[in-house]
């Protein structure tokens, strides 16, 4: 594997990238992520966390 690519700030989307990302990126993985993703995700996964959780487990 050579990267990551986040979609989308929902857990769903990039929940499950943890598994490769820390060590990964020490070995030169690249992540790509759409531009203020970050900020996206807070806002959704913090702000709005217990419907953004509810979401999540249906999804």
């Amino acid at each position: 594997m050579t990267g990551v690519r986040y979609t989308q700030s929902q857990a769903d989307h990039f929940g499950g990238a943890r598994g490769v990302g820390e060590e990964g990126v020490a070995n030169g993985l690249s992540v790509f992520a759409p531009h203020g993703f970050l900020e996206h995700a807070v806002s959704e996964n913090v702000y709005a966390g217990t419907a953004m959780n509810r979401r999540a487990a249906y999804m």
